[in-house]
């Protein structure tokens, strides 16, 4: 039931419509390396977005990805690429949504970018739309997968300024 809210919960962020004002967040860059880094979900999430009448519109597939700092402290990073899917075959990235852990209070210390999955620039996508759906998960840190399912799957980053441990903090890190 719990994989099945998520995939639920998973179709009603995946389009972020333009926005029409500025983006006040600072946005940085999309790290090149993201796809060498575990996925967070063991499959591909297949998603199909319904009409009114409930007529299939268009089909997706999701890909998640994570590093991981310390108990998803300052620094960790989650990618979601949205790949486009016609005849049951995934195509093409349409979409790339980031969640940067920068701290602070706003929105779970989670800031929220797009970008764009040719050019790899960020994109005027209002990502209002991804803060809206991920405040629904305030609980549960902003997040629609299990906190597990990321902390497992995500290799830890080297430790920020902030002195953070990298390996769930039970050992020092080896260095």
């Amino acid at each position: 039931l719990g994989l099945l809210a998520s995939i639920l919960a998973l179709g009603a962020c995946g389009g972020a419509q333009k926005k029409d004002t500025d983006n006040t967040a600072a946005k940085t860059s999309l790290p090149p390396d993201y796809q060498s880094w575990p996925q967070v979900n063991a499959e591909t999430i297949m998603r199909d977005e319904e009409d009114d009448d409930g007529t299939v519109t268009s089909s997706s597939a999701i890909e998640l990805y994570a590093k991981v700092t310390g108990e998803l402290a300052v620094g960790t990073i989650l990618v979601k690429a949205t790949h486009a899917v016609k005849d049951d075959e995934v195509g093409a990235t349409e979409r790339i949504g980031l969640m940067r852990r920068i701290g602070g209070d706003k929105d779970g210390g989670w800031q929220f970018e797009a970008y764009d999955p040719t050019s790899k620039a960020p994109t005027d996508t209002d990502v209002a739309t991804c803060i809206n759906c991920h405040s629904l998960q305030v609980d549960s840190d902003y997040l629609f997968s299990a906190h597990e399912d990321v902390m497992n799957a995500a290799p830890r980053a080297p430790a920020g300024a902030e002195g953070q441990e990298t390996n769930g903090g039970d050992t020092p890190p080896e260095g």
